[in-house]
């Protein structure tokens, strides 16, 4: 998407997934954070998923989230089309949004095309050189960004689409970054390594 067009001009869906550990994963939460002229609008959205199959134990040690949490929980296609009525027809945000856009894009199916998508990850990697690892709290930390001030946990969908948001108007601001075609030429210079398909090889859902 070339463009000279100001990136506060374009709309924003900050998104994190968690999953079951299941390979391909099953959301079993996901939270949209907007980002509109520029700002956060406040209280992101989230939401609960059952999953056809059940939690992994290993990555409910990560996110804290357990089959008795999401028995109750309704399945993602019950909540499908609010997601959609919130990533559709925005640039999609994510750390490592490759994953993002893959795992959503698998439970969303082809009524979803997103027009771009913004890697916060890469962003870190052109703005931040050197630094011991990338995750977000490594790079929110470098930032400044105080974790306290964000609600919840780390590695709950929520919070993490959240202090994504917080770290992509950071770098944004450090890499003085002025048109949305800059945005993406910088990330574009940055890879990050993956998978045949489509997911970090360190990252658990």
């Amino acid at each position: 998407m070339a463009t000279t067009e100001l990136w506060q001009d374009f709309s924003y869906a900050v998104v994190d997934v968690e999953g079951n550990g299941a390979s391909p994963p099953e959301i079993v939460e996901i939270a949209c954070v907007v980002v509109e002229a520029g700002t956060i609008i406040p209280e992101g959205t989230s939401w609960l998923v059952k999953p056809a199959a059940p939690i992994s134990p290993l990555v409910s040690r990560i996110h804290g989230i357990r089959d008795s949490d999401v028995a109750d929980a309704p399945p993602f296609s019950d909540i499908a089309g609010d997601v959609l009525d919130i990533v559709d027809k925005r640039v999609l945000v994510a750390h490592n949004v490759a994953v993002e856009r893959s795992v959503l894009g698998r439970a969303l199916g082809d009524q979803w095309h997103p027009s771009a998508t913004v890697d916060t990850l890469r962003l870190a990697k052109a703005a931040l050189p050197g630094l011991p690892r990338y995750a977000l709290p490594v790079v929110a930390e470098a930032l400044g960004i105080l974790q306290d001030g964000t609600g919840g946990q780390s590695h709950r969908a929520l919070f993490d689409a959240t202090m994504t948001a917080r770290v992509l108007l950071g770098l944004i601001e450090l890499l003085k970054v002025v048109t949305f075609n800059e945005l993406c030429e910088i990330q574009a210079t940055k890879q990050v390594r993956a998978s045949a398909d489509g997911h970090t090889k360190t990252r658990l859902f």
